[in-house]
């Protein structure tokens, strides 16, 4: 199953569960006899259908789920109902989406705007564009997200989150090759980085007339970063520090022009870092509550 997919379903299960236990409590009743938590799961049923209707194999999952929660005391349940919930709310800060794994741009392409995190960062609706003699296919090029040892080898600094990209990306003389790619990026933390480099590239003669040329732009400044080959001027890595900002738009257009000598690039990596995050004060307030709550808990029954 797609990793989105099961952050969806996820999430729909925590928000009934949390509902159907708030409900149950509430009532001071079983599950078979509440009607409320009857409709709770119903709900539950029926949402995931409408938001993945073209998952045909999770239709049937769904369909064949049940709850089945008998409360045997009205108190004992109150109390672990308030430390199954707590519990839950605290996982369900962690965050919950798929994360991004190794596979091809055009699989990327295909996660659509649900994306993929790595780390607090969401990446999402990516787009690619080509162009040029031989255009190459979004399902030609690798995705490997970063860190990993070959992003750290690639240049990217340690700690920063985004992508490797590689591909066959050459030509001869008298050809032009062009691969543009986008995507999303949002975070919980503020973005204050971006990271560009490229590897692989040639020709290495500053005289050569082929040369490679990689340029990023972000939606959140004028400024972009710009990698390439000797000839260009440019260097193998670049970055860029900006105000903090939660979202951006990133498009890197890689550009070939053989002239008369030929040029190739192999890899091109992307990376962004952010600012410390700190603890939300709610999120610290529930997670004491649950300690404070289980701490009475075990004391009561230790005087019992």
């Amino acid at each position: 199953m797609d990793p989105w997919v099961t952050s969806k379903l996820r999430g729909n299960v925590l928000t009934t569960l949390v509902h159907f236990l708030s409900l149950s409590e509430a009532q001071g009743e079983s599950y078979s006899s509440n009607p409320l938590a009857r409709n709770s799961l119903i709900l539950f049923e029926v949402g995931p259908l409408s938001a993945l209707e073209h998952t045909a194999s999770l239709v049937s999952h769904a369909k064949s789920w049940k709850l089945t929660l008998e409360v045997t005391s009205r108190r004992p349940f109150m109390k672990k109902t308030l430390l199954l919930v707590t519990l839950l709310l605290v996982m369900s800060s962690m965050g919950w989406a798929g994360a991004c794994s190794s596979g091809t741009l055009a699989d990327y392409i295909a996660l659509g705007t649900a994306g993929c995190t790595i780390g607090d960062k969401t990446f999402s609706d990516f787009g690619y564009s080509k162009a040029g003699t031989f255009p190459i296919p979004a399902a030609d090029i690798g995705v490997t997200p970063c860190p990993a040892t070959i992003c750290k080898q690639a240049g990217v600094p340690s700690g920063e989150e985004g992508f490797l990209f590689n591909a066959a990306w050459q030509v001869v003389a008298g050809q032009t090759q062009d691969s543009t790619i986008g995507y999303t990026v949002t975070s919980t933390s503020l973005i204050v980085d971006a990271f560009l480099s490229a590897a692989g590239l040639g020709p290495t003669k500053p005289s050569a007339s082929g040369f490679v040329s990689i340029a990023e732009t972000l939606s959140n400044t004028t400024s972009g970063l710009g990698v390439g080959t000797p000839n260009t001027g440019l260097g193998s890595t670049d970055s860029l520090t900006f105000p903090g900002v939660k979202s951006l738009d990133v498009i890197k257009d890689i550009a070939l022009t053989g002239a008369t000598s030929g040029a190739r690039v192999s890899v091109v990596a992307n990376a962004f870092s952010q600012m410390p995050k700190v603890p939300e004060p709610a999120s610290m307030l529930l997670f004491g509550s649950g300690l404070l709550a289980l701490g009475g808990y075990v004391r009561r029954r230790k005087r019992s």
